[in-house]
């Protein structure tokens, strides 16, 4: 992900799976990306998640149409 893609970004979303994998990698590099992946707003959807340890990462349960939905109007 280059830094131009993630300044058009408002928050990032992510499923259990691919967070866990990003969280992982990003929480541990340095740099001007990595610095910007780690203060991004971010939401995790996943019913197995317990909780999250990523820097300004939310967890969310349930329907994710409706936390989706209401952040896009």
């Amino acid at each position: 992900m280059s830094i131009e893609q993630l300044r058009a970004a408002d928050m990032l979303l992510f499923g259990r799976v691919t967070y866990e994998g990003m969280a992982a990698y990003w929480k541990t590099v340095q740099g001007e990306v990595a610095n910007y992946m780690n203060t991004l707003p971010k939401a995790v959807f996943a019913r197995t998640l317990e909780a999250v340890d990523w820097q300004n990462t939310t967890l969310l349960r349930g329907d994710v149409t409706i936390p989706v939905a209401s952040e896009s109007k």
